[in-house]
């Protein structure tokens, strides 16, 4: 039993979240996301155990991992700084609408956390819970895009975003809360990070509405521990909960964050936006200790996976790069969309930037909506695209291909047919100069 157990320990969980999808009426396929420290497989986790909230328990099966250990189950993925990411996926049905706590319990916390029961924080259980609600309503839980797993350096500012989304179009707001050991019980001995050598450059806050997390500034070196609660409301309500238990490693040397910035549109603020928009972004960031390093961007959102064509993210290589986006009708809801903008240095620190959109649905006020309708045939087309625009005898019309790149400008009659012979194969859309769109194939 002592090697048993021993073994067990080997492996130290530093960070994850329980986030969950509604499959039907009472049936969620739930997965665990866990990181955990070293590469070796005898002492990792091929299944975890997780409670439904409903008096039952079953063990979970890893699923990521591009090849599959002596047991026959996939190994997780080795990601930056020796970290191993892993997934365990599986279903549930529920005999009865309501709200369920479901959470995981392993005995692998990081020896050494300077604010969880120090220093033998590895005598503590890692903890994950989310709330689940069922009703008649279909309801799922946030998923989170940025990795929980950062690095700091003492006397710096640190800044984090989990930048979270809700498909469900509910409003999400973020919390700092306390990690926990077990159900309803703090991590023993918890302290939250500024109160670790407590003083006034030392201040830890959050974003309630885009979860963006700042530290200014960890004081003294090594590994810390927090978590983010991260609420969903619909109709004024409570009708989800997602913990995240967070690692944050501070090194002792002095480093500065990159600066980063955009242009193109508002900062601080929420974008209106409409279909038909097409939105371009330019973003900049350099190393301020030094100018002449590379600094790398990166971007998430659900931008770039809720919709087509995707929005698009492209660096130049040189601190720049262009976010690009059409946005379309399927996009309307009251919720903004959040875009997460990344620089980090050649040490790995990172800084974030946030660009929120609120998509609006196009009103027209002169005329009838019926009116506004825009016949296209044939529709694929091959060379000449006939275009019928009621109530009006000509219009501009801005052609743009399925990335939302301008690619022309033309004056068309009522009528008329516009030449697309020299366009390659694909989708393309065109917006006229009264703010309507529509989109056609070319074959």
């Amino acid at each position: 039993l002592f090697l048993c157990c021993s073994n067990l320990s080997a492996t130290h969980n530093l960070a994850g979240e329980i986030i969950y999808q509604q499959i039907d009426s009472r049936t969620i396929e739930a997965q665990i996301h866990t990181y955990a420290e070293g590469a070796s497989l005898a002492s990792d986790r091929d299944s975890l155990q997780i409670c439904w909230g409903d008096g039952t328990c079953d063990f979970l099966v890893r699923v990521n991992g591009l090849d599959e250990n002596e047991n026959g189950v996939q190994d997780g993925v080795l990601i930056e700084n020796g970290y191993r990411y892993n997934i365990y996926i599986g279903q549930h049905k529920y005999e009865e609408n309501g709200k369920y706590t479901m959470g995981l319990s392993d005995p692998n916390r990081q020896g050494g956390i300077f604010n969880v029961n120090f220093p033998n924080s590895h005598l503590i259980n890692f903890y994950l819970e989310t709330d689940v609600y069922l009703s008649e309503e279909e309801n799922s839980s946030p998923i989170l895009l940025e990795l929980p797993v950062d690095i700091a350096y003492a006397g710096s500012p640190f800044v984090h975003i989990p930048n979270a989304f809700d498909a469900d179009g509910d409003r999400l707001e973020y919390r700092l809360a306390e990690p926990l050991m077990n159900m309803g019980l703090p991590a023993l001995n918890y302290q939250q990070v500024d109160e670790v050598n407590p003083g006034a450059n030392n201040v830890i806050n959050i974003d309630s509405e885009t979860g963006l997390l700042s530290w200014d500034a960890p004081q003294t070196p090594g590994p810390y521990v927090i978590a983010i609660e991260i609420l969903s409301y619909r109709n004024g309500e409570v009708n989800g909960r997602v913990l995240r238990d967070m690692q944050i490693e501070v090194f002792p040397q002095q480093n500065l964050i990159p600066s980063i910035g955009f242009s193109g549109v508002g900062n601080n603020e929420i974008n209106e936006v409409f279909p038909g928009d097409v939105i371009s972004i330019n973003v900049a960031s350099q190393d301020p200790v030094d100018p002449a390093s590379t600094v790398q961007l990166s971007s998430s959102s659900p931008l770039y996976f809720v919709v087509s064509p995707p929005a698009t993210f492209e660096s130049n290589g040189d601190g720049t790069a262009t976010f690009e986006w059409v946005v379309t009708d399927d996009l309307v809801r009251e919720e903004p969309y959040q875009v997460v903008f990344q620089a980090t240095d050649l040490s790995a620190l990172a800084n974030y930037t946030v660009a929120r959109f609120k998509v609006s649905p196009r009103m027209v006020s002169t005329l009838n909506i019926e009116d506004q309708k825009i016949k296209v045939f044939p529709n694929p087309v091959h060379d000449q695209l006939n275009i019928h625009l009621p109530q009006l005898s000509q219009n501009e019309i801005e052609i743009f291909d399925a990335t939302g790149k301008y690619l022309s400008k033309t004056q068309i009659e009522n009528g008329q047919r516009l030449d697309v012979s020299g366009l390659v194969p694909g989708t393309y859309y065109f917006k006229l100069s009264d703010g309507r769109t529509a989109s056609f194939i070319k074959l």
